[in-house]
C-alpha cells in the first residue's frame, strides 16, 4: 500500500530532520489532497524525498503527527516492533 504524499515547502524540513513529531499545516505545499482525518501519509521534502510517515489531520494546525522519520508502512508488525522496542528500553532503565 502506498500512502498519499504531502510535500513540505522549501526550507521547512528542519524540524522533521531534528525529529520533531509535528508538522504544521503552514509547512505543507498547497493544495492538499482530499484526505480524511486520521489518514496515513508520507511526507516528502522539497526534493521529493520521503522523510516521514504519520497521520493527517484536516482539523488542526498540526497537519501531520509523525510516527516514523522514514518511509514505512504502518501495519501490525510495525506496531509490534515499536512495542517491543519500548519494552526493551524500559527493561534497561
Amino acid at each position: 500500500m502506498n500512502y498519499p504524499i504531502l510535500k513540505l515547502k522549501p526550507g521547512r524540513d528542519t524540524s522533521v530532520g531534528l525529529h520533531h513529531p509535528w508538522i504544521y499545516s503552514g509547512a505543507l505545499v498547497r493544495p492538499l489532497p482530499e484526505l480524511a482525518s486520521g489518514a496515513l501519509v508520507h511526507v516528502a521534502d522539497s526534493d521529493d524525498t520521503i522523510i516521514a510517515t504519520g497521520t493527517f489531520s484536516s482539523r488542526s494546525m498540526i497537519a501531520v503527527r509523525v510516527f516514523a522519520f522514514a518511509a514505512v508502512m504502518i501495519d501490525t508488525s510495525w506496531i509490534r516492533d515499536r512495542i517491543a522496542d519500548a519494552r526493551d528500553r524500559h527493561a534497561l532503565a
